[in-house]
């Protein structure tokens, strides 16, 4: 079991907050130990940012458990963490492969129409308290934020992504849990939501390589080969050729001189 730590935020007025957490090196350890394939790479690591992201709303030595089960080839996916920022995961069927990735990495299919049920285990107590809803997406962050609706009153968005690289390595993984509290008026909720729910674009797609930094950035220019990048919501492939790899860093290069 790996560990990572939730950075958790709330507004003045105490009617938002946000949980965010860069998960990249417990999910490239559940990658490494259990030999995943990309989809039930990408579902299991989505499934253990979402446990670390509920579980920092908890107490000292609670934990919470996500067990999605679904009518697809995946089966299932089961993700825990504890408060304390601990996380695992698993699916029954790690090496599961599609006949061909038209639909990109995404979980719809995947993992297929079902149930999510959260458990909440804390300390001293037999039986945990768990509630369970119907899948909505089979994506996992729409699952879990309609589980927060449903049983908490609570709108929230849950944006999830585990990045690959070329050769299905994870390159990156963590999400953001914005929650709104009840008693919020609607317009409020939905100008939030509207705010961060932006349409996947290639600008998008930039502004991430942007963030990596010139090092990195460096490195793809050196290898001298396209880069292809998917987005782990919609599985949207994106290419960015090496002349505007350099021009992105040499854009980052003038704006540090500034």
């Amino acid at each position: 079991m790996g560990k990572e730590r939730v950075h958790r935020f709330v507004s003045k007025d105490l009617t938002v907050r946000i949980a965010a957490v860069n998960a990249t090196e417990v999910v490239q350890h559940m990658q490494d130990l259990q030999n995943t394939f990309p989809l039930a790479t990408v579902g299991v690591g989505r499934g253990m940012v979402g446990a670390l992201l509920l579980a920092s709303h908890l107490k000292d030595g609670q934990q919470v458990g996500l067990l999605f089960r679904g009518n697809g080839p995946l089966s299932s996916i089961y993700a825990e963490a504890s408060y304390e920022g601990h996380v695992r995961g698993y699916t029954p069927n790690p090496q599961y492969q599609p006949e061909n990735y038209d639909d990109g990495l995404s979980l719809r299919k995947a993992l297929g129409i079902g149930l999510l049920t959260v458990a909440r285990h804390q300390p001293f107590q037999k039986q945990p308290f768990q509630g369970t809803v119907e899948m909505v997406s089979s994506e996992i962050g729409d699952d879990i934020a309609h589980y927060l609706h449903q049983s908490h009153q609570i709108r929230s968005l849950v944006s999830l992504g585990v990045y690959l690289d070329k050769n299905g390595k994870v390159q990156s993984a963590g999400g953001v849990l914005i929650e709104v509290m009840p008693g919020v008026e609607e317009s409020m909720v939905e100008k939030i939501i509207a705010n961060y729910e932006s349409p996947c674009t290639k600008a998008r797609v930039m502004r991430a390589l942007e963030a990596m930094g010139e090092d990195e950035l460096q490195d793809m220019i050196n290898k001298k080969e396209e880069v292809h990048v998917t987005c782990q919501v919609c599985g949207k492939p994106y290419s960015v050729s090496v002349d505007e790899v350099q021009e992105l860093k040499n854009h980052i290069h003038r704006e540090s001189m500034n």
